[in-house]
């Protein structure tokens, strides 16, 4: 395997794990997901959170 085949493939990697594949630690969004929600409702707090805690 050259280089340039391990940069495409480490490229790939990153965007199936950052766009494509969802995480049950973010609700089983994917990352692009939540953060596009975290945009768009800035003031909405953390569910796992209780409340009064940091």
């Amino acid at each position: 395997m050259s280089l340039d085949d391990a940069r495409v493939k480490c490229k790939a990697w990153r965007i199936n794990y950052s766009v494509v594949r969802p995480h049950s630690s973010l609700d089983n969004l994917t990352r692009m997901e939540r953060a596009k929600r975290s945009r768009l409702f800035p003031h909405r707090p953390d569910r796992r959170r209780g409340e009064g805690q940091l």
